[in-house]
């Protein structure tokens, strides 16, 4: 039997220093910690992916829906089909683009804090994370910053997050475009959170080839649990990328429920809007509270401020009541920060009543 000692010889180290990422768990009535949406699938459309679904043959692979969904896709986003990705959520595809971008030495730019897993993906990948901090007032971006930093790391890559995760700003499409027209780099624009937001990078995509924009329907479209998402770029881009992807990636099972909620935009409009009403109550209702500072967000999510209790005692008050909200105080900068997804109109009082109490 092998060792611990022998086992390390089978993992690069650079793998061996690494904690697989995980979501903490938490048993909670109340669940506003992973910026899901707080609407299930009405029970009439699970349905009719059911029923979709139970006429195929489940011992065979299921190609034939991809071309149909990549097209719905174009047509949804007013984009060409040839530059339409898809993969087992967004998570998938910054994956499958640095993947196919980054080789080991590379270094790949991003700002902090944002997504923990673009750190993680780039270790994995053999490159060289390369992180800038965000403003400290306001969490916003330094574009010349940015732009000194993938000229002087010769980067690879660039990953920027708008609106960003954990801060919910968005990142102004004028400073995507300098940091974008200053490189040949392979430019990563995470918008899984764009519905929430008042714009989008997607103009930009028709003059900067090395653009690309990833999007999810875990947030907007409540299909976390069968994890889809997709990519938008140039053909060329789309052609190569590819490449890197595993046959038959994404089950037919969730294609089929992302084509179905493809047929239902005022459903999916209805509930942004209800997450934006959400969203309004708990700025307000947040800003009065005693030592919280709500940031302005473009998400489904707020980022608050703590400034008189420490935040892990916040959030473990919070979690004795049976709200669960997530604590980000370990990311850069956030020392006094936590985070929270906006619920129901239910929730939402109930998490209010709960932050009284601890307060």
């Amino acid at each position: 039997m092998k060792t611990d000692t022998e086992y390390e010889k089978l993992i690069r180290q650079e793998i061996r220093s690494l904690e697989p990422y995980r979501s903490p768990a938490f048993d909670c009535r109340i669940k506003l910690d992973l910026n899901e949406s707080p609407f299930d699938i009405p029970a009439e459309l699970k349905d009719r992916i059911y029923e979709k679904a139970r006429g195929l043959n489940w011992h065979r692979y299921h190609d034939e829906f991809e071309p149909v969904l990549k097209k719905q896709l174009a047509e949804h986003d007013s984009h060409l089909t040839e530059g339409v990705l898809i993969g087992n959520g967004s998570n998938a595809l910054i994956f499958h683009a640095l993947l196919a971008s980054v080789g080991a030495g590379d270094a790949v730019v991003f700002p902090e804090p944002t997504f923990s897993l673009y750190r993680q993906n780039v270790t994995v990948l053999g490159g060289n994370p390369a992180a800038f901090r965000l403003r400290e007032k306001d969490f916003s971006l330094d574009e010349e910053q940015a732009v000194a930093l993938v000229e002087k790391s010769r980067a690879a890559a660039v990953v920027l997050c708008s609106p960003n995760n954990p801060t919910g700003n968005r990142i102004p499409n004028a400073a995507i475009e300098r940091i974008a027209g200053s490189t040949e780099a392979l430019i990563i624009v995470d918008e899984a959170y764009m519905h929430f937001a008042e714009d989008s990078a997607f103009e930009l995509l028709a003059k900067y080839p090395n653009l690309i924009l990833l999007r999810t329907f875990s947030k907007a479209f409540g299909l976390a649990g069968l994890r889809f998402g997709y990519a938008l770029c140039a053909p060329e881009l789309a052609h190569e990328i590819v490449k890197v992807q595993l046959p038959h990636h994404v089950s037919f099972f969730t294609q089929l429920a992302a084509l179905t909620m493809l047929e239902e935009p005022l459903l999916v409009e209805e509930r942004v809007a209800e997450i934006k009403r959400g969203r309004r109550y708990l700025q307000e209702r947040l800003a009065h509270l005693p030592g919280i500072r709500p940031l302005a967000s473009e998400t489904n999510f707020i980022l608050i401020e703590c400034g008189e209790k420490p935040a892990a005692e916040v959030f473990n008050g919070l979690l004795k009541l049976g709200v669960l909200i997530r604590n980000v105080s370990g990311y850069p900068g956030l020392s006094r920060y936590l985070r929270i997804t906006v619920g129901k109109p239910a929730e939402n009082e109930a998490l209010i009543a709960a932050l009284e109490e601890v307060l």
